[in-house]
């Protein structure tokens, strides 16, 4: 029996030099001007103003519910088909996931069924903190309906295009909706940097602060001896999620049906 892989990685051009690049530029730690230039050549693409590179899409969604302040036993709606890690991040922050089933044509969050639970929802009085839409194999959901649904009930979207960089649904790119949205440069992706992900947005504020909590909730990094003892200093729960520059200089391009 002939195996169909799902992904395979394809490196060809110049990425090792990329990456030989940066060890001999020393600049290996989350930071320098090859993650800086990997984040702006992906919100180019996507179409948006805002990016952070980071180490996975899993901490993209998980940065996306602490922006958006998801506290203990809020409930956040999410796609029924799709990777674990679409829901996990909800669990971390001791949400509750509720999930919507698909829609059987593209495989993607139901509309219909979405607009069944907000109005359930609104009925009991408990909306939910946050809708996760995941696009699929490539495919973009049905965001005109979505993102209606989510203006009419005042609840944020997060789209996780972590399966779908380079696809676009009515002429815009996957990745530019909603509230946030995020990619995955995992090596089963479009793109690869072996591990990595995006968290993208129109709202300045909603990537300024990820990238605060993404560098343990410290002061931004400075040199002087004084400022240099305020990056010992936490200010509230976070984590290291940064990706790093050797990741992101030499993404490893791959065959795919979207057209990047």
């Amino acid at each position: 029996m002939t195996r169909v892989y799902l992904s395979q990685p394809h490196l060809e051009g110049d990425e090792l030099e990329f990456v030989r690049d940066a060890f001999a530029s020393n600049w290996v730690a989350p930071v320098g001007p090859q993650v800086d230039a990997f984040e702006r050549e992906v919100a180019d693409v996507v179409g948006v103003p805002y990016a952070l590179a980071l180490s996975s899409g899993t901490a993209a969604i998980h940065l996306s519910l602490r922006v958006l302040e998801i506290n203990p036993g809020d409930e956040v709606l999410c796609s029924w088909l799709t990777f674990v890690a679409s829901a996990n991040p909800i669990v971390y922050e001791g949400g509750r996931p509720i999930f919507i089933d698909c829609d059987r044509a593209t495989w993607t969050l139901d509309p219909f069924l979405l607009e069944e639970e907000l109005r359930n929802s609104a009925a009991r009085g408990r909306l939910p903190k946050a809708v996760i839409v995941v696009d699929l194999y490539g495919h973009c959901a049905d965001y005109d309906r979505i993102l209606e649904l989510c203006a009419e009930y005042n609840v944020p979207l997060i789209e996780d295009a972590a399966e779908a960089f380079g696809a676009t649904y009515k002429e815009r790119m996957a990745g530019s909706f909603g509230n946030c949205a995020i990619l995955s440069f995992n090596g089963n992706k479009i793109i690869t940097t072996s591990g990595g992900g995006m968290l993208l947005s129109k709202d300045r504020t909603i990537v300024e602060q990820a990238r605060f909590l993404a560098n343990q909730a410290r002061p931004r990094a400075a040199f002087s001896s004084y400022e240099c003892r305020l990056q010992l200093s936490h200010e509230q729960r976070a984590g290291c999620y940064r990706a790093r520059a050797v990741a992101s200089s030499g993404e490893a391009h791959r065959g795919t049906s979207a057209h990047l």
